[in-house]
């Protein structure tokens, strides 16, 4: 089979099941092996190839995570190519190759102790509200945004957040600094 059927049909394949942006992010990964490559046989696809293309320019972002994350996406076509017998089972044109290694980049917290001079400096009070929700319900900023009225329960001192990773709701309960807020 050649290289540009196989990503059709593997494109086809990830539609049902994967969420939009791993589809997304196959289709450009295996476009620039398309590119690179031509629409070879896919046994044509030796480590030496994948070698040289691993080390090409359009699969070096400069960022190891956006790397890993390409390189996670060649691996998972070409283990789907030999589910479906596309290539022999002991074809892995990677290997002998890795994903690379990230450098931990320190995160940003807020001490406890400097809270109430965060929520001080909010100029309005739909800022502050929304820094307290951020505070102290540890959501993500877009998770924030969706939060409706209709989301709290204030009898039962919960809020409903939409979680967009799980795309789940999760209930949460209303700490007592946060309902001081």
């Amino acid at each position: 089979m050649k290289l540009e059927p196989a990503i059709n049909a593997y494109l086809h394949y990830r539609k049902n099941g994967w969420s939009e942006s791993t589809v997304k992010n196959d289709r450009k990964v295996l476009k620039k092996l398309h590119t690179h490559t031509g629409n070879i046989l896919l046994t044509r696809l030796t480590p030496e190839v994948m070698d040289e293309f691993l080390r090409s320019k359009p699969m070096n972002p400069g960022n190891p995570g956006t790397y890993n994350l390409y390189f996670s996406s060649l691996r998972n076509f070409f283990k789907w190519c030999r589910q479906r017998k596309h290539l022999p089972i002991d074809h892995d044109p990677l290997v002998g190759q890795r994903i690379k290694p990230k450098q931990e980049i320190p995160k940003f917290r807020v001490p406890l102790e400097e809270f109430p001079a965060l929520l001080d400096a909010a100029r309005t009070r739909r800022d502050r509200m929304m820094i307290a929700v951020g505070l102290f319900l540890m959501v993500r900023e877009s998770e924030a945004r969706t939060i409706t009225l209709g989301d709290i329960n204030l009898s039962e001192r919960t809020i409903s957040v939409w979680i967009h990773k799980t795309k789940q709701h999760d209930l949460m309960p209303i700490s007592p600094e946060l309902d001081a807020e």
